[in-house]
């Protein structure tokens, strides 16, 4: 019904732009309701017209667990991917390439309650925007929610847990769970992960080579078994 009415927008004969209105339910009169939050009362129209300066937005996260955007809802919208992640940004959104104004004020409210990496932190950044890099061309590459949580696990853990020990278990908690697939997409990231886990992370290392033995012997892997 939103999708008609949006396409039934038509300039008038004052120059306005109007559109069909917009059907809420089939009752003659409007319909009276309480406002959840403050208690007023409410009056739902059976009709309601969206003016020329609402505009809709959505998101939606595209897996397995989703449906997917049928031909003709994508026929009809501008479909904007959000999949490149600056983790060399973080915090300091305005310095990413790329980003617009609005982006990186977007990105700054998203990060607002992140620590910053500080100087006793960096190492572990920098390895893991390092295995970013390798993980982002199979689609496996940390975001900016998942790199937030490690930035903030490893901020709380200081002083609890050896910093190694921390990142480690971050590596197999947030990073491993994502590595579902055949071996042409696990291959090359699983690769990288050994590579970067071998001297210091037993934990993630050790689930990373269930992982290749998975790959080896059967062609497909998933570290939920």
């Amino acid at each position: 019904d939103v999708l008609s009415v949006l396409e039934s927008r038509r300039p008038s004969p004052d120059g306005s732009i109007r559109s069909e209105p917009l059907p809420l339910h089939d009752d003659p009169e409007p319909i009276r309701v309480r406002d959840p939050l403050t208690g007023d009362p409410l009056l739902i129209p059976a009709r309601l017209a969206i003016g020329p300066n609402v505009f809709f937005l959505g998101t939606v996260n595209a897996d397995e667990s989703t449906q997917s955007l049928t031909p003709r809802l994508l026929d009809r919208a501008n479909l904007i991917e959000l999949n490149e992640v600056d983790l060399a940004a973080l915090g300091r959104p305005t310095a990413a390439t790329g980003q617009s104004r609005a982006e990186a004020a977007f990105v700054a409210d998203l990060l607002a309650p992140t620590p910053l990496p500080d100087a006793m932190l960096e190492p572990y950044w920098a390895q893991l925007q390092a295995l970013n890099a390798h993980l982002r061309p199979a689609g496996l590459h940390v975001g900016y929610r998942a790199a937030g949580e490690i930035a903030r696990f490893l901020a709380l853990a200081r002083g609890v847990l050896p910093l190694d020990h921390a990142f480690d278990r971050q590596l197999l908690q947030k990073v491993l769970p994502k590595f579902s697939g055949p071996t042409e997409r696990l291959a090359a990231p699983l690769r990288a992960v050994l590579d970067l886990t071998a001297a210091a992370y037993p934990l993630t290392h050790h689930r990373a080579r269930r992982l290749q033995s998975q790959l080896d012997t059967q062609g497909f892997a998933g570290f939920l078994e």
